[in-house]
């Protein structure tokens, strides 16, 4: 399986079209967690000490790279 950006096995995922040709990857990636994030989880989190923001932009821009040149191929 070609890799994109190395990722933990829980997060990464091979999805197929329908045709079963076509083959990407679904990635997960960070959020943010802050006071005003709605949710019982989120609100202990902060509490913990465990809120922050942790999203990635590069790590993001480069997937949709990658995303962008297998559509245009």
């Amino acid at each position: 399986m070609e890799t994109l950006i190395e990722q933990p096995r829980s997060t990464r995922h091979e999805h197929r079209a329908s045709s079963g040709l076509l083959r990407h990857q679904a990635l997960t990636f960070g959020g943010s967690i802050t006071a005003r994030t709605p949710g019982f989880l989120a609100k202990a989190l902060v509490r913990q000490g465990k809120g922050g923001d942790f999203r990635n932009p590069e790590r993001i821009q480069t997937w949709a790279r990658h995303i962008g040149a297998e559509l245009a191929a």
